[in-house]
């Protein structure tokens, strides 16, 4: 399926974004990214952390998927993204490294922390990252135009020719012999045998 077939999904993305203000009397950061990044290849989304926060949580908003969720008890990623998550501690921040992506990964992400505050847990919506991942349906095209420019490249060429001629009429102040190959059979005067 060809990337260009996602841009009404890419519109709605962004049309999303719209719905999605901050939460909990502003206490959401709210930043968004977009990113677009061929099949196959990876994507890094770098959530913040918080001192008293409890879990960090990665989700998807267009078919809403718990695609990552990390406590200090335990570790969830789903199925599909199984063999293609990995994550690490940074500093303050949590960086979750999508590999291998498929066309079926475009859809908004979002982070989310749960904080400890009053004896509850609250969740606080973070950053959104907007992944469009594009199909290599068109690379075969590209192969094709390549091929061809080389072929035309490598043609061989045909050689340019000069004849240039060397009898008397061409060069008036010298004296020359009668050109064998020239049309002109008749002989100049004061050259006769």
């Amino acid at each position: 399926m060809l990337w260009i077939s996602h841009l009404p999904t890419a519109s709605l993305f962004l049309l999303l974004l719209l719905c999605f203000p901050g939460q909990n009397g502003g206490e959401n950061e709210q930043s968004t990214d977009t990113v677009s990044v061929w099949e196959g290849g990876s994507i890094s989304i770098t959530c913040s952390h918080s001192e008293n926060q409890v879990g960090m949580h990665l989700k998807t908003i267009i078919q809403p998927t718990n695609v990552f969720y990390v406590s200090e008890e335990n570790t969830y990623i789903h199925p599909d993204f199984k063999s293609r998550l990995t994550y690490s501690r940074e500093g303050s921040n949590l960086k979750i490294t999508l590999h291998r992506l498929q066309e079926s990964d475009s859809n908004i992400y979002q982070c989310s922390k749960y904080i400890l505050s009053e004896g509850h847990h609250k969740r606080l919506n973070g950053k959104v990252t907007i992944i469009m991942v594009k199909g290599i349906a068109i690379a075969p095209f590209y192969t094709v135009c390549f091929v061809l420019q080389m072929k035309k490249y490598f043609q061989k060429k045909k050689a340019n020719a000069v004849y240039e001629d060397m009898s008397y009429s061409s060069r008036r102040s010298t004296l020359v012999r009668t050109n064998t190959y020239s049309m002109d059979k008749s002989v100049p005067a004061g050259t006769e045998h």
